[in-house]
């Protein structure tokens, strides 16, 4: 049968169509497909409301990219219509299509972590290969998905599927598809676990056929052990849930969860930050300061990810440092985000493990925005050799050695008065760096740059006037009248009002940063300021 009027008012949203062709509710396409699928696939909620009487029914062919037996909740929650989810939950949850998958499935495979917590009554169902919603978020590499369904770790599949063998684990089909933050997120739950033919995760990591680089999945399987953890109970992963999640309501109806730390040391204070959710925080204050196994507080979590709302409501954690010896500027310099390091400009000057600072961090990324704010930062160097996947560093690197054999030009020449003819512990200036960096492309411009390096250098500028090059510290700021210098820097006088709110009065070189942010005190935004002569 082709499609019906109903059926094609459906899928338009036409809702006055639909009440004009009631009559046929409950007919099917050639595919076994129904007009309330079709709302359900297009997220026509009004449309749906009317069509609860089809519920139940399963389409007989692949439709939609889905496998024969699908269901009107599954196509929903395939496309991630939570509302149309939260609705049909009640007619169609635990129903299963042709190959055993339910919705939860789906919206796990798709990445759809909205739809997870109102799919919570499917977690544990397997399908007819024994795959759980957790394997389908492992192997397609929704790490967001995964962390919400560790209450089914420790499974393993009962059947062939995609050249997996009987008995493989959701950590097995993250190491073979290279997806290291799922595998790290599920080693304490599975490693050591055997597949039919006795392979761990480590052997998947080593054998797989798909390329790319596997550098970190093998890392984190190195010495893999075969001690494990028992699975989360649904009672506080749901609650971390909710923080992920951004629920509130959720949040405070298991407060007494609040403190509780996953196996890997997350807080629903972290994950909540990490998202940007600022309404979650003040519900969970009571875990600010605590920190996960690598050592990262909220604070860190969310600079990384660039929330520089979260930052206000997180300050007491500034100067924490994580097991590397990472700040939370440094991460958000790492990351590019300059917006937040005027806000985290207490840990200017702090250092990691390796004696970088955020300066060398920025540099080494190519942040240049980042690199303006941090010129303070000039002239120093680092204390021990530091390595990482593509580099190796002496020590006694500066931020311009970095940035020389990284190609970064912008950087170099923004560096270079403050740190040309400086050497690390070999005798290398940035120079030798530029002329025997080992990235590919063109080094003609860094080398130009450098090639006359000097070795008279300018003392760093001060940390209010950091952003534009050759400031000299000012001298005369000491001796500027109590209230006449910027509330930011506290080293230039104050000469800008910011708009519209009108609190707060800075020197135009910290104005500059603050634009576009929200004041510190109304947390109105800042979209314009006004000269003033004082």
């Amino acid at each position: 049968m082709s499609d019906t009027a109903l059926m094609k008012a459906a899928k338009a949203g036409d809702l006055e169509a639909m009440r004009a062709n009631l009559n046929e509710v409950g007919r099917k396409d050639e595919n076994g497909g129904t007009a309330l699928m079709r709302a359900a696939l297009r997220g026509h909620i009004n449309c749906v409301q009317l069509l609860l009487s089809e519920t139940g029914g399963q389409t007989t062919r692949n439709c939609n990219g889905l496998s024969p037996g699908a269901t009107a909740l599954m196509l929903a929650a395939h496309r991630n219509h939570i509302e149309i989810v939260q609705l049909l939950i009640p007619y169609e949850q635990k129903m299963k299509n042709n190959n055993g998958e339910t919705a939860l499935m789906q919206a796990a495979m798709w990445g759809h972590v909205n739809c997870i917590p109102l799919l919570e009554g499917e977690i544990g169902m397997q399908d007819n290969w024994g795959l759980t919603a957790l394997m389908h978020a492992a192997y397609n590499g929704k790490t967001d998905c995964a962390r919400l369904l560790l209450s089914e770790a420790g499974k393993q599949t009962t059947k062939e599927w995609y050249g997996f063998p009987p008995r493989t684990t959701a950590l097995m089909m993250a190491a073979r598809r290279n997806h290291p933050d799922i595998v790290e997120l599920l080693l304490l739950y599975e490693q050591g676990m055997e597949n039919f033919y006795k392979h761990t995760a480590k052997w998947h990591a080593y054998n797989s056929s798909k390329k790319g680089n596997f550098t970190r999945v093998c890392e984190l399987l190195e010495n893999e052990g075969t001690e494990r953890i028992p699975p989360p109970s649904k009672g506080p992963l749901m609650f971390l849930v909710s923080a992920v999640m951004g629920d509130v309501d959720g949040i405070q109806k298991n407060l007494s969860y609040v403190g509780y730390q996953g196996p890997n040391g997350m807080t629903a204070l972290m994950l909540a930050a990490e998202k940007g959710h600022t309404n979650c925080i003040p519900l969970l204050k009571r875990e600010i300061g605590k920190q996960n196994r690598n050592g990262e507080t909220a604070l860190m979590r969310t600079a990384y990810n660039g929330h520089k709302d979260c930052i206000f409501l997180l300050e007491k954690e500034i100067g924490m440092q994580n097991k590397n010896g990472w700040t939370a500027l440094m991460l958000a310099a790492a990351k590019g985000h300059a917006k937040c390091i005027p806000l985290l400009r207490k840990e200017l000057g702090m250092r990691d493990n390796y004696g970088n600072t955020t300066l060398m961090k920025a540099a080494y990324n190519g942040h240049k925005n980042c690199v303006q704010l941090l010129l303070s930062e000039a002239g120093k160097k680092t204390t021990d050799e530091w390595e990482n996947t593509f580099d190796g560093y002496l020590p006694g690197m500066t931020a311009l050695m970095i940035a020389a054999h990284r190609n970064r030009p912008d950087i170099v020449e923004l560096l270079l008065p403050y740190e040309q003819g400086m050497k690390d512990s070999k005798g290398h200036t940035a120079q030798w760096y530029a002329n025997n960096g080992s990235r590919g492309g063109d080094f003609t411009r860094v080398r130009q740059l450098l090639e006359n390096e000097g070795t008279e250098r300018i003392p760093p500028p001060t940390p209010g006037a950091a952003g534009r090059r050759g400031v000299k510290k000012l001298s005369s700021s000491r001796s500027l009248p109590e209230g006449m210098t910027c509330v930011i820097c506290l080293t230039n006088p104050k000469d800008t009002l910011l708009q519209p709110c009108k609190h707060i009065c800075t020197c135009s070189g910290c104005s500059s940063q603050l634009k576009g942010q929200t004041c510190p005190l109304c947390r109105t935004p800042i979209d314009n300021t006004v000269k003033v002569y004082l």
